[in-house]
């Protein structure tokens, strides 16, 4: 059983949907895993993220604490289904937990990256605010259910963490965007007063020595697919092309 139902929700945010993150992230995972453990099922492997550490300056690894309440709502409702899902070991099961870092790729109509290729396919132009020296670590969906399927091999739970093996920061991205769709780029003259964050980056050097984890999808490429499916099915379309994307939400 692979269980990644989730509701997501924003970086800090404390005061957004805490109801239904709450109904969906802990209910529905304590259903799933009364389930798991009713109908004796050998192994459940739990989509989480590296959001639930807590943590935008340096690398985290499995054996670093989480701070999830730093993040807000959403990682810790994550953290929570983290802790539910292994209590599916009382009757057997073999329970896998995966940190994955930040998702893109196609399926993703929402988010940063999705954002900018919007605009940049709507209006011919992306207009960002700053930071753009914040960095996030990219893990593109094909990389990823590869890796979620050669854990579903394991007969041995544990935690991992999934990641894109490198960072890339705001400006190298939007100017992957703005290369891929031959757009120009506009950019804001908002002022940030913080040190730059290093989004949901992960060390992962265990899970590419246990289950054979590996980025084949480079950036370039991952952005071309990610436009390629957006332009097939005009999801950029509806006024998105006025948004101003801005580094500082965790859904990439």
């Amino acid at each position: 059983m692979v269980h990644g139902a989730a509701v997501t929700g924003r970086l800090g945010d404390l005061l957004g949907e805490n109801e239904r993150l709450l109904e969906v992230n802990l209910g529905g995972t304590t259903r799933v895993v009364r389930w798991c453990m009713t109908e004796g099922v050998k192994r459940l492997i739990f989509i989480s993220g590296a959001l639930v550490y807590g943590e935008w300056s340096n690398p985290r690894s499995e054996s670093d604490p989480a701070n999830p309440a730093l993040a807000g709502a959403y990682a810790t409702s994550k953290y929570c289904g983290e802790q539910l899902a292994f209590l599916g070991r009382g009757s057997g099961c073999a329970v896998t937990v995966l940190r994955l870092s930040s998702l893109y790729g196609e399926g993703y109509e929402r988010g940063l990256i999705s954002g900018l290729i919007a605009q940049a396919l709507s209006a011919g132009r992306i207009a960002v605010d700053p930071p753009m020296a914040d960095a996030i670590d990219l893990l593109h969906v094909h990389d990823a259910a590869r890796t979620i399927r050669e854990a579903t091999e394991r007969s041995e739970g544990g935690l991992w963490n999934v990641g894109g093996g490198s960072l890339t920061s705001v400006k190298e991205l939007v100017e992957v965007c703005a290369r891929e769709t031959k757009a120009s780029i506009e950019l804001g003259a908002a002022t940030v007063h913080r040190a730059p964050r290093k989004l949901n980056w992960v060390n992962d050097a265990r899970a590419r020595e246990d289950l054979g984890h590996r980025n084949a999808v480079s950036l370039t490429e991952g952005i071309h697919r990610l436009a390629a499916w957006m332009r097939s099915r005009r999801s950029f379309s509806g006024g998105s092309g006025d948004a101003r994307p801005s580094s500082s939400g965790s859904g990439v």
